[in-house]
């Protein structure tokens, strides 16, 4: 099916270490299924033309996504079917449709910066399904992470500028996402006018 087209597919009762990856231009990022609880860390999913993680099934023992930038994804940033899944000190932003889907279930979301998804509503589309608006709970905020390199100018660029907001709000005091802060221009895609116009 086309959810089994990925850069990295996790599956049947496996549970390896992601680490130290970027994923890009991908249809699902990661695909996580049928028993597999995947420890996901300091990875990158970028400009993918389906999902950033779609986790389906995946049994009691959770997929742990830590300190991930999931950016631009064509549909949901995180798609979550009736999995077990926790997300911490992640960005998922910039998403065509909802930043976190859950159906059948409910991901545990902290310190995580969840902004400017839904770009293909007229409203910002953060969370959906199954998972109310985590902004303000747990540590989560949605706002503008500012990265380097959004368009790819200089080829992309993940980390963000050293004001951005993901820098020191994730847990314990790290910063949100894959990248710290490493350039000093913060600029943001969106148009404030309309959530629509991703230049």
């Amino acid at each position: 099916g086309r959810d089994l087209v990925g850069g990295i597919a996790c599956l049947y009762d496996s549970s390896p270490t992601i680490g130290n990856v970027t994923i890009s231009e991908s249809a699902t990022g990661i695909i996580v299924r049928e028993g597999c609880a995947p420890v996901i860390s300091n990875t990158v999913i970028a400009r993918g033309s389906h999902h950033g993680v779609y986790a389906f099934d995946n049994g009691p023992t959770a997929a742990v996504l830590d300190h991930v930038t999931i950016v631009d994804s064509f549909d949901a940033g995180v798609y979550a079917y009736a999995a077990s899944v926790e997300i911490s000190s992640s960005s998922i932003t910039h998403s065509g449709k909802a930043g976190v889907y859950a159906y059948e279930c409910t991901p545990e979301i902290a310190y995580c910066n969840v902004y400017m998804n839904g770009q293909t509503s007229a409203d910002p589309l953060y969370y959906d399904g199954a998972i109310g608006d985590q902004t303000g709970l747990s540590g989560n905020v949605s706002t503008e992470p500012y990265y380097c390199d959004y368009f790819g100018s200089a080829g992309y660029d993940y980390h963000v500028c050293f004001s951005s907001p993901n820098v020191g709000a994730g847990a314990g005091g790290t910063d949100i996402g894959a990248y710290g802060g490493a350039c000093s221009a913060c600029v943001s895609p969106v148009t404030p006018a309309t959530w629509g116009a991703i230049k």
